[in-house]
């Protein structure tokens, strides 16, 4: 998962933007000039700078079209993953339950995996089709007052404004609202609009996997001892095995879903603590790892800290008339935020870290800038732009 940003989009694999570009470019001069100033001249030294970095941008690009190319093909292999494990818990478990347990036990499995099933398949395609939030389109004429207030950044590529908080992915070249990141598995971006769905995805599909690699312990070990370890049944594991290896219980299939089930749990696990840090403290995957460039930490605004339960609430959509049905069942998603303001406490700068008293509370919409938010929330309405 990559993304890249104009000035500062920093995620799990580093980003450049294009000031660093141009950064790199005079580091790249430099140290080709010393390297090479006792053989060649500066016209030599010159074009070789200009020849190293055209190759560093190349791969760049080249990195970006192949995360685009790859999110082709990673998100119907996972739809494929998913129903590969449905087709096992139909053709094995389900009828091995009904016939070999008993019918309650079957039908409650049936709720529950069912259950999972359409939150797993509903968030996953929602994740996939649901736009992360792009900032609204502000006129040419309007551009130079929200740059010159420095209440918004410019994007140069998309030639709009940038509010705190959004990045400008150049995997699918646009600016996305409260960027996280950018996912080869849902071929999107993930942002301000869809990471509830991610997240939820993530959460449901963890549950599925143990579920099912649960499921599949006992056959998945009773094919492995049938076939490496038969001496070693004991005659009640031996009868029960050769039963279910009659019935076709015994398949590949099974050993399959569970392989991949452990697998993908595991990692997905891992992945799914991590995002839950990242709720709970209110930050992106950008943001997170901007906090390791010390010219990016100082620039970093430090917002406003709600209670981990106002925190969650807000991020599942738990507000207003929304309940927590919607969580537990398919819904379709409104953010509480506009993606556009954001509540901070200061602008990040070192000498107020950790000094609460000198920290005082500065909102987007306060009195200094109660002007800009009026001007931005009227620009939307006339143009019908939907957040």
């Amino acid at each position: 998962m990559t993304g890249d940003s104009n000035d500062e989009a920093e995620g799990l694999t580093r980003k450049i933007s294009e000031e660093e570009l141009v950064a790199l470019d005079m580091y790249l001069e430099s140290e080709v000039n010393s390297i090479a100033s006792a053989c060649c001249n500066e016209k030599q030294r010159h074009f070789t700078s200009r020849f190293i970095s055209g190759l560093v941008k190349a791969f760049i690009h080249f990195a970006d079209n192949m995360m685009y190319f790859a999110g082709l093909i990673f998100v119907p292999v996972a739809w494929f993953l998913i129903s590969g494990v449905v087709v096992a818990w139909y053709k094995i478990f389900a009828p091995m339950t009904f016939e070999l347990v008993s019918k309650e036990y079957f039908y409650l499995h049936a709720i529950f995996a069912h259950w999972l099933l359409v939150n797993i398949v509903f968030n996953y395609f929602m994740v996939t089709v649901t736009s992360p939030g792009e900032p609204p389109k502000i006129l040419a004429s309007e551009m130079s007052m929200y740059i010159r207030k420095k209440e918004m950044k410019y994007c140069n590529k998309c030639q709009n404004v940038k509010p705190l908080r959004t990045h400008h992915c150049s995997v699918c070249n646009r600016c996305v609202l409260k960027m996280d990141h950018h996912c080869p598995w849902t071929h999107n971006c993930i942002g301000l609009k869809n990471q509830r769905y991610f997240f939820l995805f993530m959460a449901y599909l963890w549950v599925g996997c143990v579920y099912v690699a649960f499921a599949m312990f006992d056959l998945f070990w009773l094919r492995v001892g049938m076939r490496y370890y038969r001496q070693s049944l004991s005659a009640e594991d031996m009868q029960r095995a050769l039963k279910l290896q009659r019935a076709g219980y015994l398949s590949s299939l099974s050993s399959f879903s569970f392989l991949l089930t452990v697998a993908v749990g595991f990692a997905l696990g891992v992945l799914l603590l991590w995002h839950i840090r990242l709720v709970s403290t209110n930050t992106t995957t950008i943001e997170f790892y901007a906090k390791f460039s010390p010219d990016r930490k100082k620039k970093m605004p430090i917002f406003v800290k709600r209670t981990l339960w106002r925190t969650w609430r807000r991020f599942l959509g738990i507000h207003h008339r929304y309940t927590i049905w919607g969580v537990l069942f398919p819904w379709k998603y409104h953010p509480a935020d506009d993606g556009v303001t954001w509540d901070v406490m200061s602008t990040g700068d070192d000498d107020m870290e950790g000094n609460d008293d000198n920290v005082e509370l500065v909102q987007f919409n306060n009195d200094h800038n109660n002007d800009i938010v009026k001007e931005v929330v009227d620009i939307i309405s006339r143009n019908h732009i939907h957040l």
